[in-house]
């Protein structure tokens, strides 16, 4: 658990966050950590500004404290569909107008939230105006698998990358996390791979953060009475139906795949997917299985819903399990989430994951490479009495306490403060 933190000695900041895309209609994880961060950040009297380019921006102005700007992928040709594959995920975009708002904001400390490009950029602006630069590595960097690198770079195959002429005459050619004042990542397994490769660097562990007053609808541990109607009474394995939800992009990173194949295993189980889609052809292969395995009447897609929605809270209360099967989380914030509504918990013992749920203790974990890894973890929790599941469960929310975003975000501070003295 995390200890409470000393208040930062930080006195009023002006703080540019570095987004590649803050998009409330393709939500994430670095969407909902920048939110949070900034909101923190006020509170503490500090004046952050995000700046982003207009990747999948809806229609109208953006939210109060976010400034957009157009971009380009440095590729010829660059038709709609690879452009859009690129918003969604793996793009390295030039955006100058970004960069000079940025420059005008005349920031105290720079916080970037993006990798290539707009990374290097961020990194020399800093440098012209004197001030430093931190970099959230909020997708991995360390630790992602060779398949999923290949999988994002596949719209610039046969492509002519003028880009790299752009890169020499602008002086953009370097690894940015070599040059950054601070690195933060978001787990342990990240945090060593990083300080081995960058030993010279400032490398800090630093997780993200949950919203510790979340409720579930209806909320009740089950010895304290039902929650969905008489059968929430049962342990799980007699109830006739069991909900599993799974809340996270529909992408093969995440291995929804092995969702559906749980559904044929165990016909007890309807399952709910919400996320937006970020791999349409992962989409398409995860309704071919649907009819594959004929599991389509227990199974329902949503194509992402706004954070803090009625919709998504609905999800949430009619939750029984929820699952977070991905092959590769760099921290899984969702997961987090479940935690703090009270949802028993399986997750993959992958990435940041395994740094804050503790199998058997406050959720199950399993191997997501192993043939029947899911349905095994999905069996050890159904196999739990009610007074197990209850226990486990007050275990998470005594978990999530620990990670209240006030505490993570003046740890957050308190790096500022190190780089910035370290500067002086």
């Amino acid at each position: 658990m995390m200890a409470l933190m000393k208040p930062s000695i930080s006195k009023s900041l002006k703080i540019a966050h570095v987004v590649r895309r803050y998009s409330s209609a393709e939500w994430g994880g670095t969407e909902t950590v920048v939110c949070h961060t900034v909101a923190e950040q006020r509170k503490l009297g500090h004046e952050p500004r995000i700046f982003c380019t207009a990747a999948l921006q809806p229609s109208g102005a953006p939210p109060d404290g976010v400034s957009c700007f157009p971009y380009f992928y440095p590729y010829f040709p660059m038709p709609a569909a690879d452009r859009l594959k690129l918003d969604k995920k793996g793009g390295s975009p030039y955006s100058p107008s970004l960069f000079r708002a940025v420059r005008d904001f005349r920031p105290d400390v720079i916080h970037i939230h993006a990798g290539g490009r707009l990374a290097c950029a961020a990194v020399k602006l800093a440098r012209r105006l004197g001030v430093p630069c931190v970099m959230s590595l909020h997708g991995g960097a360390a630790a992602v698998p060779a398949s999923e690198l290949a999988e994002m770079l596949k719209p610039l195959k046969g492509k002519f990358p003028y880009g790299g002429i752009l890169d020499r005459m602008f002086g953009m050619r370097f690894d940015p996390l070599a040059r950054v004042n601070a690195i933060i990542c978001i787990s342990h397994e990240e945090e060593r791979l990083l300080k081995e490769k960058y030993p010279s660097r400032i490398v800090r562990y630093l997780p993200n953060g949950v919203d510790v007053e979340m409720k579930r609808q209806e909320c009740r541990f089950p010895e304290e009475g039902p929650r969905l109607g008489e059968a929430a009474l049962l342990p799980l394995r007699e109830r006739p139906s069991i909900n599993v939800l799974c809340v996270s992009r529909i992408d093969y990173q995440k291995n929804q795949l092995a969702l559906v194949d749980l559904l044929a295993a165990r016909p007890a189980c309807r399952l709910t997917l919400v996320g937006p889609l970020t791999a349409q052809w992962y989409a398409d292969k995860i309704k071919a299985r649907v009819q594959e395995l004929g599991v389509g009447d227990r199974i329902t897609l949503i194509p992402g819903l706004p954070p803090g929605s009625a919709e998504l809270e609905a999800a949430f209360a009619a939750a029984d399990v929820f699952v977070l099967p991905s092959v590769h989380e760099p921290f899984g914030i969702v997961a987090l989430e479940a935690m703090a509504r009270g949802i028993p918990l399986i997750a993959s013992n992958v990435g940041g994951l395994p740094d804050f749920v503790q199998d058997g203790k406050n959720g199950i974990l399993f191997d997501p490479s192993a043939p029947n890894g899911l349905v095994d973890a999905f069996d050890r929790l159904v196999a739990l009495p009610p007074a197990r599941v209850g226990q486990m469960l007050k275990d998470a929310r005594a978990t999530v306490e620990g990670y209240a975003w006030p505490n993570v975000i003046a740890r957050l501070m308190d790096i500022y403060d190190e780089v910035r003295v370290g500067r002086c």
